[in-house]
């Protein structure tokens, strides 16, 4: 009972207190031909309530149609660091890329203190929305669409890559990406059904503290072992941010908890607190219980990690990231 109450105020805590994201630095992307879209999402199945996205396409200097590959941010929003080299990489070699937001149109800058305040589901029927809006266009080549991200994005991608998310999310005959890149994503919830939709690239950093990659591993190996087109590969010495030097300890970013077990997806919601999942064990529950019951004394396990720093590596995970588009066909 003490232990819920104190999670309560952690959550109560976290909710009133945002780190303050600066806008995307304009001069990032000023020498490149740059365009918004327009994604409207219908975010709330009991309601039919409409949010519109505005992702910024950045377009190469190839002639259409474009391979290309959806970017939603990490935890940060539009603070997202890694944008700048992947975006550089992608550009270079002729493939367009889609940065999405989805934090600032709910009205919040970033996740990183609280992973809770989006639903997996939102995030995962964004980015698909905004895929089903590309592959319409025809500056783009439709069979050649990736999905990637960081952190945040990267679990959305994680998750996107798994052939029952479309059923569980009712998706059966709607386009799906050709591909997908995961830069330090939490690899504790994944499907049951080892089955990937198209190949996927796991990067993650040795001594990351914040999405550990030892559940990354685990799951590699569990797909390796299907038979699936999955690659993993550790970054020697570096932290979440692929940065070996000049990070911090942040007690305040929020994080699975140490020792979590590994969860499944069951039922999707757009009501946060409402999804379930499933344990290796069989039990239907919801992730907030598994996170609190895994928390530690007074939540320890679940916040704190090493971030900021040099981003040293940041450029060679996006040449990674791009060298595995390329040998797929990009």
């Amino acid at each position: 009972m003490i232990l819920n109450n104190l999670l309560k105020i952690f959550f109560l805590y976290l909710l009133l207190t945002q780190f303050h994201a600066s806008a995307i630095d304009k001069s990032l992307f000023e020498t490149y031909d740059t365009e918004n879209i327009s994604v409207k999402v219908i975010f709330s199945n009991v309601n039919k309530k409409e949010i519109e996205l505005a992702p910024l396409l950045i377009k190469p200097k190839k002639a259409p149609p474009w391979n290309s590959i959806v970017i939603p941010s990490n935890c940060s929003g539009l603070d997202d660091k890694m944008w700048k080299y992947l975006t550089k990489e992608f550009i270079q070699n002729d493939i367009a890329v889609v940065l999405v937001d989805l934090f600032n149109p709910r009205g919040f800058p970033e996740v990183c203190t609280n992973q809770f305040k989006l639903t997996l589901q939102s995030r995962i029927k964004d980015v698909h929305s905004v895929l089903e809006i590309v592959s319409q266009d025809t500056r783009f080549n439709k069979d050649k669409i990736a999905l990637g991200g960081h952190s945040v994005g990267a679990i959305t991608t994680l998750h996107s890559s798994f052939s029952d998310l479309q059923k569980i999310l009712e998706r059966s005959g709607k386009p799906i990406f050709n591909a997908f890149i995961a830069l330090a994503p939490s690899c504790e919830l994944t499907a049951k059904k080892p089955e990937l939709l198209a190949p996927l690239l796991i990067v993650v950093g040795e001594l990351d503290n914040w999405t550990s990659p030892t559940p990354c591993k685990q799951e590699v190996n569990r797909l390796i072992d299907a038979s699936q087109d999955v690659s993993l590969k550790v970054i020697p010495n570096s932290y979440h941010t692929f940065s070996t030097t000049g990070t911090i300890y942040n007690p305040r970013v929020m994080k699975a908890p140490e020792g979590m077990p590994h969860l499944y997806f069951h039922k999707f919601s757009d009501v946060s607190g409402e999804s379930t999942i499933e344990t290796i064990d069989g039990e239907i529950t919801t992730i907030e219980k598994v996170y609190r019951k895994n928390a530690g004394f007074m939540g320890s396990k679940i916040f704190g990690a090493n971030v900021g720093g040099d981003l040293d590596k940041a450029a060679e995970v996006a040449s990674y990231a791009s060298s595995f588009l390329k040998k797929l066909g990009w």
